[in-house]
Order: structure tokens, then C-alpha cells, then sequence
């Protein structure tokens, strides 16, 4: 069982918050919603982890409306082994998964992304139009 550290923020995002975030329309003056990147675990939260049931929430909310719903699964190994759970199961609800090998695994470098070819090439395109690509 993951350890409760006192007076740390909870880890998850106020699901009507997210839902009023998502910008549907076409507008040229607001970037449309693509999707949501959740983390688990988040270090910026000491290493808290997404309960199952937040991430089934989240999932109902990008289906609705047709979003893509990714994990930036750094240490996600991490999160499956405080979960007692496979990281098949912990993963299920995402669309888009990228982990790192260097962040909980211990690699020098390295990581990889499980989804669909379609959502793999443009979140491969967006890293390195973003400046990413050594992890």
C-alpha cells in the first residue's frame, strides 16, 4: 500500500475542470482539445498515484468528446506495483501510453509509446516539433 505523506496536494485534476477546459469548436483564436495527458505516478506530487476509478472518470469525459486520452507514464511501473496491480490493467483506459526507461527502471536512456500507428506518428511529430526526442 502506497505510503500517505500529510499536507500533500491531492495528485488529480477536478474533473469538471477538464471538462471545462475541452474546446470543441473550430476558432482561430483557441487551439482545439485534442486530448488529455494525465501522469501517474506524479512526481510533482511526491510520486501519488491515479486511482482506477479517477482514470475511468477521465476516460468517460475524452470519449464524450472524442479525445484522445494519454499517459505520461514515466514511472509507471512504479504506480502498477503501488497499485498491486498489472501494468496491462493499470493502462487499459488510455489511448496513448509513452514510458520512460531512464525515470523508475533505472536505463540510461530510452522509452517507448503503445497506441494506435495514427496517435504513435503524430505524437512523435509533436516531440520534435517540440524540441523532445533524446528520452
Amino acid at each position: 500500500m502506497p505510503q500517505v505523506l500529510p499536507n500533500l496536494p491531492d495528485a488529480t485534476i477536478d474533473l469538471k475542470k477538464i471538462e471545462y477546459s475541452i474546446f470543441p469548436a473550430d476558432d482561430p483564436h483557441i487551439v482545439k482539445t485534442r486530448g488529455v495527458t494525465l501522469e501517474s505516478s506524479a512526481q510533482s506530487f511526491s510520486g501519488k498515484v491515479l486511482r482506477p476509478e479517477y482514470i475511468k472518470d477521465v476516460k468517460k469525459i475524452t470519449k464524450k468528446n472524442k479525445l484522445v486520452l494519454h499517459l505520461d507514464g514515466a514511472r509507471s511501473w512504479n504506480a502498477a506495483v503501488s497499485l498491486d496491480m498489472e501494468m496491462n490493467e493499470m493502462v487499459k483506459d488510455f489511448d496513448l501510453i509513452n514510458v520512460c526507461f531512464s525515470k523508475g527502471m533505472g536505463c540510461p536512456v530510452g522509452s517507448m509509446m503503445a497506441g494506435s500507428e495514427k496517435e504513435i506518428l503524430r505524437a512523435k511529430t509533436l516531440r520534435k516539433m517540440l524540441g523532445g526526442g533524446m528520452r
